[in-house]
């Protein structure tokens, strides 16, 4: 009889406990991080998917007779800069979820700085190697470029 009412008393706390999916609870727990984050991580990580958005867009371009083709960040060199800003964002929200992430740099201003200049790199490298072929390149490895030299500018900043 006691057992059955502890039972009874278990349904009726887990009916009470918001039952959200798994991606419900992670958006909750993501938007209440984020809200408590200083306005310089934001912006950085928010720059960071920026430049992941921009690897989708063309970086160059080419077109010989009727054939023309495109090459986005993810052809090539490109690369680097897809890696360093799903660094940031990871670096950032893995703990977020409990996932202990190694300590790579000793502070948080050197890892800023190095992944940084792995975001400025590739587009540098790609616009050096295409220079001259200007109106070639496309509006992603701009994007890129210019939130490489931000990024750059305020992590050396201080």
């Amino acid at each position: 009889m006691i057992e059955e009412k502890k039972v009874q008393e278990q349904k009726v706390e887990e009916t009470k406990k918001p039952s959200c999916g798994v991606a419900g609870c992670s958006m909750d727990k993501i938007k209440k991080a984020w809200g408590s984050e200083q306005e310089e991580t934001k912006v950085f990580v928010g720059l960071a998917l920026l430049v992941f958005i921009a690897s989708f867009l063309p970086w160059s371009a080419s077109a010989y007779g009727y054939v023309s083709y495109s090459f986005n960040a993810w052809n090539g060199l490109g690369f680097i800069s897809i890696l360093a800003s799903l660094a940031i964002v990871l670096l950032w929200a893995l703990p977020i979820f409990g996932v202990k992430v190694p300590k790579i740099f000793s502070d948080k201003e050197q890892e800023r700085k190095v992944l940084s200049i792995a975001i400025l790199v590739s587009p540098v490298i790609w616009f050096l190697k295409a220079f001259p072929y200007m109106g070639s390149l496309g509006i992603g490895l701009w994007i890129t470029m210019a939130i490489g030299g931000y990024l750059v500018f305020v992590s050396f900043k201080k």
